[in-house]
């Protein structure tokens, strides 16, 4: 899938990015996505349209709807970012509760 930027002669093949699988910190990809997006000459404006295209696998497929529904790029920054982002005391107690239960090892 090419995307036409602007209706200009650029072209962006989306299969030029690096996908999101949900297995790495959002801030990361972002990161990543943002320095490819600039290095294939992509318009900001642009970001939109492509980023939600990135999602691969069912755990980033999940986010899609969510991140279409974004006017704009800073907001589906911070919703991808809340999407994404665990929450460590959650992580902690179920550590803890992991931790309190014996489990038999063959």
């Amino acid at each position: 899938m090419k995307a036409d930027l602007l209706g200009t002669k650029t072209q962006v093949n989306i299969k030029d990015f690096s996908k999101y699988t949900g297995n790495e910190a959002p801030n990361t990809y972002l990161a990543r996505f943002e320095a490819e997006a600039k290095a294939m000459g992509v318009p900001e404006t642009r970001y939109l349209s492509i980023f939600p295209s990135m999602m691969s696998g069912v755990k980033a497929c999940a986010a899609v709807t969510t991140l279409q529904q974004q006017v704009t790029w800073n907001g589906m920054k911070q919703e991808f970012i809340k999407y994404f982002s665990v929450d460590t005391e959650t992580v902690i107690s179920e550590l803890k509760t992991l931790r309190c239960n014996e489990y038999e090892l063959e």
